[in-house]
């Protein structure tokens, strides 16, 4: 299950979305949408009469999805169970990765464990870990602090909650002053056209790649020498490269308008192809292409209030402290 400050409620994808075709199928599903729940299978689910679900806040939904808002009992690692844990079971047969475990200022999650007396604030930290093909790690949510080992001496530089930056729905703003893509031969280039540009960022790990804007993309795939040409089947989606263009991606740098900069190394940046193999597992596709974590929002329309994503890959490189009574976040690399 995924983690996201974007919503206030847990939210999981109706096993019954992913119950068709064979097991490869469904279990290729349940892995695009970060989880999933049959309710039939559950002895414990309840369902919440019409507005009368007992959180302190709904979240916003897409027109096309269908919620059932209940109870369950949830189970994880180091914290006794929570009964009457608040769930959201959405079905949507156009979408995936929306299933998470939510965070938000007013998330029913961490309300339960404050309620319970198993945390002491509400202040919680992310370190996200590693998806990485090589260096895979596990990440480590902290509910009511952070873990000072993983930070040791490193200094916190710190953030305004709901900065504003841009309309678009994200408590965790900021502002990117300048993305440079290095090649092996040690020279890099920028992704801004303008380099007085400031462009509003949001930093979320409910998706792991970078999803910049179309002008941002475009340039990151001509400097990259992206196959759209290449005849080879498949065709290359934007995400997809030869092998032989790796050198032109060595690693990527984000610099936001306060000079804090993250390096995001190689191996973070690019693996080999990897998706929903045959076995509907996430694995490897094909060995002599590799995939990049850049992507561009299909949604950019180019009207000026664009909000680029800085995912699970840019948290890979940082630990993030998140206080929204404080209305602060800080970040420590």
């Amino acid at each position: 299950l995924r983690v996201t400050m974007l919503y206030n409620n847990t939210r999981v994808r109706n096993g019954r979305d992913c119950s068709y075709g064979n097991e490869t199928a469904e279990t290729g599903c349940v892995g695009a949408s970060g989880s999933s729940f049959k309710i039939e299978d559950s002895n414990t689910f309840q369902k919440a009469p019409p507005g009368e679900w007992k959180v302190n806040t709904t979240d916003p939904h897409d027109p096309a999805e269908t919620i059932l808002d209940g109870y369950d009992t949830a189970k994880f690692n180091g914290i006794p169970e929570i009964v009457d844990f608040p769930i959201e079971v959405w079905s949507n047969l156009k979408t995936n990765n929306k299933s998470a475990l939510a965070l938000g200022p007013e998330s029913s999650f961490i309300q339960k464990l404050v309620d319970m007396g198993r945390v002491p604030s509400k202040v919680f930290s992310i370190f996200f870990g590693s998806r990485s093909q090589t260096r895979a790690r596990d990440g480590l949510l902290t509910i009511g602090g952070y873990p000072k080992a993983y930070v040791a001496d490193k200094p916190w530089t710190n953030f305004s909650i709901n900065a504003g930056y841009s309309a678009s729905f994200c408590q965790l703003q900021v502002l990117l002053r300048d993305v440079r893509i290095t090649f092996s031969n040690g020279t890099s280039h920028s992704l801004f056209t303008d380099p007085s540009a400031r462009i509003p960022a949001c930093i979320d790990p409910l998706k792991n790649p970078f999803i910049f804007s179309k002008a941002m993309s475009d340039r990151f795939l001509s400097l990259t020498e992206h196959a759209f040409n290449v005849t080879d089947e498949p065709a290359f989606d934007v995400r997809t490269y030869p092998a032989s263009k790796e050198h032109l991606m060595e690693n990527l740098t984000v610099v936001l308008s306060n000079g804090y900069t993250t390096v995001i190394p190689h191996y973070e940046l690019i693996s080999q192809w990897r998706g929903t193999d045959k076995e509907g597992k996430y694995g490897v596709l094909n060995e002599s292409r590799i995939m990049v974590a850049v992507e561009p929002d299909e949604r950019d329309t180019g009207d000026g209030d664009f909000l680029a994503i800085l995912g699970g890959v840019y948290l890979s490189q940082n630990m993030l402290l998140v206080n929204y009574m404080r209305n602060t976040f800080s970040m420590a690399p």
